[in-house]
């Protein structure tokens, strides 16, 4: 149930951000941060693990990674969602 929440708020993300057209969005899947690092998230205010963003760039050819963390969440309403995010 919480993955297909979080999947579903994913979705939602990357369709207001490519909404707005002022950049292309490559999102990266959790399954694919699982394999690059080993882990299905990383925090935005986290250390991040070794070669990351070039272990990123390589595989999606990425200028920048977006770090998006869900800071508070209640579906129900009034639906509430906070968040914090980090451009590297």
């Amino acid at each position: 149930m919480v993955e297909e929440s979080l999947l579903r708020i994913d979705e939602a993300l990357v369709s207001q951000f490519t909404r707005t057209a002022r950049a292309e969005s490559v999102p990266v899947s959790r399954d694919l941060l699982a394999r690059i690092t080993g882990l299905r998230q990383i925090d935005s205010t986290a250390a991040l693990p070794h070669d990351l963003l070039s272990r990123i760039k390589s595989g999606t050819q990425a200028d920048a990674v977006l770090f998006v963390d869900i800071t508070s969440y209640s579906p129900y309403p009034p639906m509430i969602l906070g968040l914090r995010a980090k451009l590297v």
